[in-house]
């Protein structure tokens, strides 16, 4: 079949005369503007999207303001949004009131952000890393983490402060499982470790007849009261108990713990050295070892609560 040239312009002039606006799966018709407002009400214009299916972003100019001040419509370096309450709108930065908690930001200035915010902060409900539960108060009902007691070789570190000494749940040490408790007013484990004496006894004559090396032993008591001694080592200059000699006793604030050293004998003991601790702190506590040495010889001790 032949078709003229009149009929094929008809058909092209009823095509291009037809109606312009979107077909049903656009929203708007390719390359054509729309207006748009800008931070600050400022009008600016949007291109319609190659597909039709959707308005380009507003193209919004760079908004000059020497002075940054509120009302401009941008939340800026040393602007808050809690007094710059106009601008809050269009803020996407880190401000009281953007609805999350950003780093540096604290919940408790910011209540409209605590929500949504995923920590850690004081109030999350929980305790975290570096987070004290002491300025964390809201916090310290679910904390699942606490203080620690950690082996630092002659001492123990232990983190609690004041009068509160860190116990651990059946354990000697721990890790972010303790609880601060009060020192004071509690058991403890008093332990003999070990003993070093010299070679002359403290009036510079042997330990005992015919130059033989001295029975070390030493004698605890607390408050004035003798709660035991260790076995005496036979004729040795170092002694080392194992496991330690070790008394139970009450350590109240003020109290006082003192080790006598001795040297063993028929009839009367020979004195060595005394250690004594009064009062003893709670960092003394705390660090679970108490020491002495000096020319008359040296003694280690641990102070520990009970598993």
């Amino acid at each position: 079949m032949r078709y003229s040239c009149v009929g094929l312009l008809i058909v092209f002039v009823f095509v291009a005369c037809g109606d312009d606006s979107p077909p049903p799966d656009r929203v708007c018709a390719p390359g054509t503007t729309n207006a748009c407002l800008c931070p600050g009400n400022r009008v600016s214009s949007q291109t319609c999207l190659p597909d039709g299916t959707a308005w380009g972003a507003c193209v919004c100019s760079p908004l000059v303001d020497a002075g940054g001040g509120c009302g401009d419509g941008y939340c800026q370096a040393g602007e808050s949004c809690g007094s710059c309450s106009i601008d809050c709108g269009s803020c996407t930065g880190s401000y009281c009131g953007d609805g999350s908690c950003d780093v540096g930001e604290d919940c408790a200035s910011c209540p409209s952000d605590c929500g949504p915010c995923p920590g850690p902060y004081c109030g999350d409900g929980s305790c975290d890393v570096d987070e004290s539960c002491a300025s964390c108060s809201s916090d310290c009902g679910a904390c699942t983490t606490g203080c620690s007691v950690l082996d630092a070789g002659s001492v123990f570190a232990d983190d609690c402060g004041g009068n509160q000494i860190c116990i651990c749940p059946g354990s000697a040490t721990c890790t972010s499982g303790g609880t601060c408790q009060a020192a004071f007013g509690r058991r403890y484990l008093i332990g003999v470790v070990g003993v070093s004496l010299p070679e002359f006894a403290p009036d510079g004559d042997y330990w005992d007849l015919g130059g033989n090396p001295p029975d070390p032993f030493v004698q605890v008591t607390v408050d004035g009261t003798v709660l035991g001694a260790s076995p005496a080592g036979r004729d040795l200059y170092n002694v080392a108990w194992e496991p330690p000699f070790a008394v139970e006793a009450t350590i109240v604030s003020g109290s006082s713990v003192q080790l006598d050293v001795y040297d063993q004998d028929v009839s009367v003991h020979d004195g060595a050295f005394v250690c004594r601790f009064a009062p003893i702190t709670a960092a003394t506590l705390r660090s679970r070892s108490v020491s002495c040495s000096g020319a008359l010889g040296r003694l280690v001790a641990v102070i520990v609560p009970p598993l």
